[in-house]
């Protein structure tokens, strides 16, 4: 957990300090206690500004299509109604689609906000490399070396991520530069090699795949239903058996499991003791507007076309979400690398 929080702080130092950690896990703390639902406001605000992708990975979670994107004038808005600092990290699909991205994303830091994106590279010119010096953190994807990763995408980006990894490195301000390789076959032996060439990067991590078992996803279904009076619908890669467990590791593990829980995680049921912080700090808001307590599941409790966020974020459904997620999770947050 430690370990994690030092992470994010290097993202967004002036979100991620001591003050706002003691006060945020004082007041969340009161609330878990009351068992109320209530949560102070969020810390960071995650915003999945596009459904478009240019890349195929397997094991990527995320929604994938087309459909509506808000225009920057509603995240221009959605940023001005938080008066103190946010961290707010675009996602996708794959965010540089958007052709009007680096004005969403100044129009965020122009509310006083700090700003992060995470990217597969591929999209991104050499002579917009200058521009992303206005973001506080960048997250690139490289799941392999060369051949394994330009393969597992079906777009060839390797070398791009390389270039802006060395051309932003030597820059001053520049964003804080971190590579997450997801652990695949293709990749599982050559993580020492990958991170060799991924040098120029603040941090070099490696996250464990998150997945569910189709046994996992019938008992989520049911249970959803039980406890919610509707199925929540989950975006986690349905994998068709267990992954093979990584026996060895070059780079920080995400999340950071002990070795019980690796084993654990990749077996037929995973158990943990862990629990869902996430709900009390962050928020999802789709491309459309909906608000989602969690970037694994499609359950709307709002839309900020309608609603304000602020209203949203403690909302009768959003309150009774997190007074069920607090008590158990549902089988559908296995293998969450959001769980501390």
């Amino acid at each position: 957990m430690i370990q994690r929080i030092l992470s994010v702080q290097k993202m967004y130092p002036g979100v991620v300090t001591p003050f706002n950690i003691g006060m945020h896990t004082a007041k969340m703390l009161y609330h878990m206690m009351l068992k109320d639902g209530v949560a102070p406001e969020p810390l960071n605000i995650d915003l999945k500004v596009t459904k478009r992708c240019n890349a195929h990975c397997e094991f990527c979670f995320a929604d994938i299509g087309s459909g509506e994107e808000l225009p920057v004038e509603a995240y221009s808005s959605l940023a001005k109604a938080f008066k103190k600092k946010k961290a707010f990290f675009i996602t996708g699909g794959e965010p540089f689609l958007r052709a009007d991205i680096y004005e969403l994303f100044k129009a965020i830091k122009d509310e006083g906000h700090e700003v992060g994106a995470v990217t597969n590279s591929s999209l991104i010119k050499k002579e917009d490399y200058v521009k992303l010096k206005i973001l506080d953190s960048l997250v690139l994807s490289v799941h392999g070396t060369k051949e394994v990763h330009d393969a597992l995408l079906g777009v060839r980006s390797f070398d791009r991520a390389m270039q802006i990894l060395h051309y932003l490195s030597r820059m001053k301000p520049r964003p804080y530069l971190l590579v997450n390789s997801v652990v695949n076959d293709g990749t599982r032996d050559k993580l020492g090699l990958l991170k060799q060439e991924c040098r120029d990067a603040d941090e070099f991590r490696v996250s464990n795949i998150s997945f569910l078992l189709k046994e996992e996803l019938k008992n989520h279904k049911s249970e959803s239903r039980r406890r919610f009076g509707e199925e929540i619908v989950t975006t986690q890669y349905i994998a068709p058996d267990v992954p093979k467990k990584p026996e060895h590791i070059e780079g920080e593990l995400y999340p950071d499991l002990t070795e019980s829980e690796i084993v654990s995680w990749y077996s037929h049921k995973f158990i943990t003791k862990r629990r869902c912080l996430y709900i009390h700090s962050s928020v999802f808001v789709a491309e459309n507007g909906d608000v989602h307590p969690c970037q694994y599941y499609k359950y709307p409790v709002g839309n900020i076309k309608s609603q304000p966020l602020k209203e949203i974020w403690n909302s009768p459904k959003m309150r009774k979400f997190r007074r069920e997620i607090s008590a158990k999770l549902l089988p559908g947050c296995s293998r969450c690398c959001k769980l501390l």
